[in-house]
């Protein structure tokens, strides 16, 4: 909102304010901020009155009454489209407050946010008891050691607990409060940083942390689209903090065109009122985009699949004992030592063994798990048993110990499909061009000497066709890249649906696309490949009222027609 400096006199002093959109409190009664003084005062225009102090005696009453309230807004799991935690948010009873901010400002002011904070942490762990919670905390708070008292309302919760801390919150603040998030961290707590992309911002602070999750700001996510300057920075933030194991919150999602940017880009949760008002209880949420729930059928049902897979991993010959081991819980003995410490020095934070009886069971056993998986797991526990998380806590703070702790079936399966999910959404990204949606150059070169391999070894043929878009150039100068970027998109679509489940299409680098004709001779491949070129022909753009056909140019080459090095074929 507009922020507006001025002054106003009274008999005696002159003070300076500043305010935020003037909000009624009630009638003629308007809430402003002293800055020199840094206390909120009250101005009473019909009657020409300034009220300092106000606020202090508001925000005691507040907190002696027991008058707030607390709402819970849905954060929900975009890979499974249910809800995985809700946000608590304090609210006033009384018309004392216009908002939230103004709670926070005016108990920051009277020296009382330790008292607040733990008033609302008690509101949100007795009103959300089945769910995880995210609670936020103000580095205010650290000095008075709420958080790390063994009666904290949090440690009465028998889900997981994040505590939100902004990353707008000035450095200094996070400095003083280091100490007392370890402590707490290590009592079972986990980190969520808040409004990343905001304020202060230094990344270099997510390495120092290590947050379990962050929330992109706001201003990350509003009017998100994916052929913008903006989706390239918000698809890149997420990307990195992926590489770093940090899952990641989309903030603020209200459109449905949001939410599916950020199911584009990556995203593991979302936040906002595309799902719903804040509520309490704790609302139910109803999926926005019944359209796009093919986006996580395969990956569901490769998980699936896999998940049988790895509960048949199996090192000795003995009788199978199966354990699901978030990060390093474990009920060996003492020789699986070396190989715990191999994995914690690796960065491994899962591993899947069904019976492994010595320290290099248990190693091949992973080995085995991450080659199916095509990478390393990473923890996500959702275990309702307080037991299980302290666990997981100790585990994710590298916890050189070992945890005797009773998993369910039910867990099992939940962590595991939590865990798989998580590697192949990763892996998607890695693979994928985010313009077309079709698989990336890097790939390529992966699967065109898989393909080469496995045809040399089989005697088979295969053709790899490569397509050169006409006139782009042109296109971007005279419309814009934007129009560029829509006619790449629509000829990757294009080819998409020309191509068997079989070949794999991919964008090789500006205008240029390839295909992997599996089992192709070369006469199959001609006959592909004119088809193709006449459905690109058909393909039309509407541009500031003219319509812009869209012509390509085709080639190809087959094996072993062509050559037999897959090199020789690909030049």
């Amino acid at each position: 909102m507009p922020r507006v400096g001025i002054s106003l006199s009274l008999p005696s002093n002159s003070f300076s304010f500043c305010f935020s959109a003037p909000q009624t409190l009630r009638p003629n009664l308007i809430l402003w901020h002293d800055l020199e003084a840094k206390v909120w005062l009250t101005a009473d225009w019909s009657m020409g009155v300034v009220q300092k102090d106000r606020m202090n005696d508001a925000i005691e009453r507040l907190l002696n009454e027991r008058l707030s309230r607390m709402v819970f807004q849905p954060i929900v799991d975009l890979s499974t489209r249910q809800v995985f935690g809700y946000e608590a948010l304090g609210r006033s009873s009384t018309d004392d407050f216009p908002g939230p901010m103004e709670i926070v400002d005016a108990a920051i002011e009277a020296g009382l946010m330790g008292k607040l904070g733990r008033h609302w942490r008690e509101l949100a762990v007795d009103g959300c008891t089945q769910h995880p919670l995210f609670v936020n905390v103000r580095p205010e708070e650290f000095d008075e050691h709420w958080l790390v008292q063994p009666d904290d309302p949090v440690y009465w919760h028998n889900e997981l607990i994040f505590l939100e801390l902004t990353e707008s919150a000035p450095l200094q603040s996070f400095e003083q409060c280091k100490g007392i998030l370890a402590e707490a961290r290590g009592k079972g707590l986990h980190l969520a940083i808040d409004d990343l992309g905001s304020g202060y911002s230094n990344l270099a602070r997510l390495v120092e942390f290590q947050p379990e999750i962050v929330k992109l700001d706001r201003a990350l996510v509003s009017g998100l689209r994916p052929d913008t300057q903006l989706y390239r920075l918000a698809a890149g933030v997420i990307r990195m903090c992926r590489d770093m194991g940090i899952r990641v919150v989309a903030e603020g999602v209200e459109t449905t065109q949001e939410l599916e940017t950020v199911i584009q880009a990556g995203a593991h949760f979302a936040q906002g009122w595309v799902f719903g008002q804040p509520g309490s209880p704790p609302p139910r949420i109803t999926w926005p985009l019944d359209d796009i729930a093919e986006l996580f059928t395969d990956d569901r049902t490769e998980s699936q699949d896999e998940r049988k897979h790895l509960l048949l991993v199996n090192t000795t010959e003995g009788p199978a004992q199966q354990w699901t081991l978030p990060s390093f819980v474990c009920k060996q003995a003492a020789n699986t030592r070396d190989a715990i410490g191999l994995l914690t020095t690796r960065s491994f934070d899962c591993v899947v063994v069904e019976s492994a009886d010595d320290a290099r069971g248990l190693s091949d056993a992973f080995r085995r798990i991450e080659a199916a998986l095509g990478g390393a797991v990473t923890p996500q526990c959702l275990a309702a048993r307080s037991d299980n998380m302290r666990a997981l806590s100790l585990l994710m703070n590298h916890s050189d110990g070992f945890i005797d702790t009773a998993w369910s079936p039910a867990v099992k399966d939940a962590v595991l499909n939590a865990a798989i999910q998580r590697v192949h959404s990763g892996r998607r990204l890695a693979i994928q061009d985010d313009l077309t949606q079709l698989l990336n150059r890097r790939h390529f070169d992966t699967l065109f000497a898989a393909e080469h391999h496995r045809s040399r070894r089989h005697e088979r043929s295969f053709a790899v066709a490569m397509i050169d878009l006409d006139g782009l150039k042109v296109i971007n100068e005279k419309f814009g890249h934007r129009t560029g970027s829509t006619v790449i998109r629509k000829v990757g679509r294009v080819i998409g649906a020309a191509i068997r489940q079989s070949d794999m299409a991919f964008r090789y680098g500006g205008d240029e696309f390839v295909i992997l004709l599996v089992e192709t001779d070369p006469k199959g491949a001609q006959q592909f490949c004119e088809r193709l070129c006449a459905s690109i022909g058909q393909t039309e753009v509407l541009c500031e009222g003219n319509r812009l056909s869209v012509t390509a140019s085709i080639g190809f080459a087959s094996f072993p027609h062509d050559g037999h090095d897959r090199f020789d074929v690909f030049e």
